[in-house]
């Protein structure tokens, strides 16, 4: 009888995905008040091209939709009844959701990429850890608790910290294309940023 040998499995490659599905809660702490807010998220996405994020308080009940794209974002607040549009840049983030950041940092939290524009500074523990420290260093990402498709993802600046714990990850290359798109209430106020 062969003895057992134990292989040590290596950390899912998120640079190999182009696109899936991913399930998280999240945690949002406003630095000068403390107060936090616990949400579930819902994300899916086609790397660098565009992504869906449902929002919804913990009992089920949705709180926002965001559509993002290379050319524009679409905020649905539905307990506000309005529709954030414009370029996607951290204002329409400020106004949908209280906080702002660059939207295209969402890629760079699900894939765990180096994020793109400004020089970003990055250092890697093997598996365990990834850590990035935006340009003016006054925006970090963290992923820790990389376990398969698990993980721990903070962005951290000033005013907030965001902490998403992933649990769930599916691959989605057969997306409908009506995933990306949100059904606009009428009776919603539409709110244009440039």
């Amino acid at each position: 009888m062969a003895g057992c040998s134990s292989i040590e499995k290596k950390s899912f490659d998120w640079s190999e995905i182009s696109s899936g599905k991913w399930s998280s809660a999240a945690k949002i702490i406003e630095i000068k008040t403390g107060k936090s807010q616990a949400l579930d998220l819902n994300f899916r996405a086609v790397k660098d091209k565009k992504v869906r994020l449902d929002v919804s308080a913990l009992m089920g009940t949705p709180v926002a939709s965001i559509l993002l794209d290379n050319s524009k974002i679409e905020a649905v607040l539905i307990r506000q009844k309005k529709i954030y549009a414009g370029k996607p840049t951290s204002r329409v983030m400020k106004e949908a959701l209280g906080f702002g950041f660059d939207p295209n940092l969402i890629f760079s939290v699900l894939f765990e990429s180096i994020p793109s524009g400004e020089k970003w500074a990055c250092t890697e523990d093997g598996d365990k850890s990834k850590r990035c420290v935006g340009p003016k260093e006054d925006f970090i990402i963290t992923w820790t608790g990389r376990k398969d498709i698990k993980r721990i993802v903070e962005l951290e600046t000033e005013e907030f910290k965001l902490v998403l714990s992933f649990s769930d990850y599916s691959p989605d290359d057969l997306a409908n294309p009506k995933t990306y798109v949100i059904k606009k209430p009428k009776s919603f106020k539409v709110i244009e940023l440039h």
